[in-house]
């Protein structure tokens, strides 16, 4: 299980707390905080410190891998028994991990109607393609270690997709070739370019497959797929080249396996 941290925000002109909470990634966490214009009580305070040109006071409370609900709750009772003016909304404990699904589908709705809108995702797409962005990104995840993408599925071995992801991934295929578009279009420039890469270097795929096996159904898609499609002459000629070099391959080890015995 993940490490949480429940955490606590001070005024620093008071140094009162004023916020308790719990994450699992609290320098994400904080920043959020301080992106927050929202209209409750914490988000104001935020965005008067910032205006301010101040930041609240981090103070890690406790640490752990269990019950993180008992933990938050016990410590928000704590300040609000000591008289702490807390801009917490609730007793603790719900987190976004316990959002009900009718807020789920509500925070889905909102951000499906801002992608809709042109202006917006023109704007969105013009940030993250930035590239004094991306250099900063780049540059502040280089060298760090990330443990917990080692537990993510498809980084582990014998990893395969589920029915329902294969599925939507090749429906979203369909829906690219009905809009008569390449396939390539669905992927990021830097993807495409990545791609350009590894396709024009002959080294750089070099051993991606090795020690891996085609299942039985795997083998009988692609068969299915390839049946009845004719081969262009460029690519008969790689597969003929492709033989010739393997026979070679074949035939010197055993002349040398000959000449050993």
């Amino acid at each position: 299980m993940r490490e949480w941290v429940i955490y606590a925000l001070s005024d620093p002109r008071t140094e009162q707390v004023r916020y308790v909470g719990k994450t699992v990634r609290l320098d994400a966490r904080v920043k959020d905080h301080l992106r927050d214009r929202g209209t409750n009580r914490k988000a104001r305070w935020l965005t008067a410190l910032v205006a301010a040109g101040l930041e609240p006071l981090v103070t890690v409370l406790q640490r752990g891998t269990d019950d993180w609900q008992a933990a938050e709750c016990a410590w928000i009772a704590h300040y609000r028994a000591a008289g702490a003016d807390l801009t917490n909304l609730t007793p603790g404990g719900d987190g976004v991990t316990e959002m009900a699904p009718e807020t789920r589908a509500l925070l889905s709705a909102a951000q499906r109607r801002l992608y809709q809108d042109p202006a917006w995702r023109a704007a969105a797409e013009a940030r993250y393609a930035d590239p004094e962005r991306r250099a900063k990104l780049s540059a502040a995840l280089s060298g760090r270690e990330a443990p917990w993408a080692r537990t993510l599925p498809q980084n582990t071995p014998g990893y395969r997709p589920s029915d329902q992801a294969a599925e939507a991934h090749r429906a979203a295929l369909n829906r690219w070739k009905a809009k008569g578009l390449p396939a390539g279009d669905y992927q990021s420039p830097a993807r495409r370019a990545h791609l350009q890469r590894i396709n024009s270097d002959p080294d750089a795929r070099k051993d991606w497959t090795k020690g891996l096996k085609m299942t039985p159904e795997g083998r009988r898609v692609r068969s299915e797929a390839l049946l009845g499609r004719p081969k262009s002459p460029e690519h008969t000629e790689k597969i003929r080249q492709g033989a010739l070099r393997r026979w070679a391959k074949v035939r010197a080890e055993g002349n040398v396996k000959h000449n050993e015995g």
